[in-house]
């Protein structure tokens, strides 16, 4: 890809993102996202992509970026903002509420958003193979969520020899 190929990417991505920040129009919103969701079939290069076809990978495409999104904010919150966000979730709360709660957590939440952006149209079009930043220790997780055994593990018999 050329350097002005990656700048416009670039341009385009950070827009999107600072749409998403700012803005309380969801139409505005949803049209952005679009955009980039087209964006990345294109630079992927489907040959011979019916319209029919390109739909369906569009309402995936959305469904992957929403999950990408969702997983990067929730890993991005304190344990307490995790905690207010799940119950604004089950309540109910409308999105923008949601949005603006993310928005108010996260620090330089368009810087953000775009880095989560850019992430994702990389692991989508094969440019980054795994995710880095949702790269998971598991025994931090489990000490942050203070989740403990039940029971502890069963006494294992030492083995009787002949």
């Amino acid at each position: 890809m050329a350097d002005q190929d990656l700048t416009d990417v670039m341009n385009r991505i950070k827009s999107v993102a600072q749409i998403g920040a700012i803005s309380s129009d969801t139409e505005e919103h949803k049209q952005s996202y679009e955009a980039f969701i087209d964006k990345l079939i294109e630079e992927r290069g489907f040959p011979d992509l019916t319209p029919e076809v390109k739909e369906e990978l569009k309402k995936d495409l959305v469904t992957r970026l929403d999950s990408f999104i969702a997983a990067k904010v929730i890993a991005a919150l304190s344990d307490a903002d995790v905690l207010a966000f799940e119950k604004m979730l089950k309540d109910n709360k409308p999105s923008a509420e949601l949005q603006q709660f993310s928005i108010d957590h996260i620090a330089n939440f368009t810087d953000f958003l775009t880095n989560t952006l850019l992430e994702f149209r990389g692991v989508y079009l094969g440019l980054i193979s795994v995710p880095v930043s949702l790269d998971v220790n598991l025994t931090e997780t489990l000490n942050r969520s203070k989740i403990t055994r039940a029971m502890p593990p069963a006494p294992v018999s030492p083995a009787k020899s002949n």
